[in-house]
């Protein structure tokens, strides 16, 4: 074979099998996706004399704003409450690099409820209906009430949460009259208005009442984003809240001590909240449930979704959404 030829061979032969061992080292050095361990929860739970301890504290966490409620759980150290708990799953699940990845830990969170109509969607959802009851149970639904653990989880899917029927009824008509729906291409707004009442045992008639100091007229609201993936996340936005025609009237039997209601009557009024927050419009004492004729109008709307796309809600007689006995189901 000629010399020359033959030193070309011996050439590409080197090329050639150092370019393969260049391509098994690159291959080697490419982790293979690596599965995340759902958060192992703390099991402690919050205890409370009696069921009007509790009702107290839902009431007061539910008035305080973020920065005083974050301070309230953290004084109970090692408690971590259900809607911590959620927060942190949801955020863990965003962090994941694929779908695949998503799923695998969405599965090992068996104690939070997940839409099993929309795939694209993994917030891992509260399984407790009552307004406030989430910022006292654990992430498994548990409070001790009276010397006895009471589990507080009344939700088994989807369909039963405020998401799903705000969802619905939103689609299905064009008025939104007490709550609202919101969707973009990448953004989602819920708000739900209505009564948030605090309930009371009266000892001497063994019957639930309702407080004269906690009857309180508000807003509920959450909201998602879509990721580059298309999967539906759950997040903290800037929410702005502008009264178009807010006169509100009424009452049930109002007392001297009644605060008017504080409703923004044509002003403004913007804030960043959680993905699960209440914006009080006004406080009442009553000494029985509302059958008033309360009407306004308000617009609501994100920093993200823009105020091209606000929604406009009809508070109209509004009804108590937001019921603060757990044992009322």
């Amino acid at each position: 074979m000629n010399e020359k030829l033959r030193y070309m061979l011996i050439i590409l032969t080197v090329f050639i099998f150092t370019s393969c061992t260049k391509d098994n080292q690159q291959l080697e050095m490419i982790p293979e996706e690596s599965k995340m361990e759902a958060i192992n929860f703390s099991t402690k739970t919050l205890s409370f004399a009696n069921e009007n301890e509790l009702y107290s504290t839902i009431s007061s966490l539910i008035l305080m704003d973020a920065q005083e409620r974050e301070q309230w759980l953290r004084s109970h150290g090692g408690f971590v409450s259900q809607s911590e708990a959620a927060l942190l799953a949801s955020e863990q699940i965003a962090q994941c690099k694929s779908i695949n990845q998503m799923l695998a830990l969405k599965d090992q969170y068996s104690q939070f409820i997940f839409n099993d109509t929309d795939p694209t969607d993994l917030v891992p959802y509260e399984p407790t209906s009552n307004f406030g009851s989430s910022w006292v149970c654990n992430a498994y639904g548990d409070v001790e009430v009276g010397g006895k653990v009471v589990n507080l989880n009344n939700i088994k899917a989807y369909s039963e949460t405020f998401y799903a029927k705000i969802e619905q009824e939103n689609l299905t008509r064009a008025t939104f009259t007490n709550n609202l729906y919101i969707k973009t291409t990448k953004r989602k707004v819920w708000a739900d208005t209505g009564w948030v009442l605090s309930w009371i045992l009266n000892i001497s008639t063994g019957q639930f009442e309702i407080s004269q100091s906690n009857a309180v007229l508000g807003l509920k609201l959450a909201t998602h984003y879509r990721d580059g993936l298309g999967i539906w996340h759950t997040y903290n936005n800037l929410f702005v809240i502008t009264g178009k025609r807010a006169s509100f009237s009424g009452f049930a039997i109002p007392t001297q001590s009644c605060p008017p209601l504080t409703v923004i009557n044509g002003g403004t009024y913007s804030g960043v909240h959680g993905r699960n927050y209440f914006f009080p419009l006004g406080h009442l004492a009553i000494q029985a449930i509302p059958t008033n004729n309360v009407k306004g109008t308000v617009e609501i709307y994100t920093e993200a979704i823009g105020v091209a796309n606000k929604g406009t809600l009809i508070i109209d007689k509004p009804k108590e959404i937001f019921n603060l006995n757990p044992y009322a189901m």
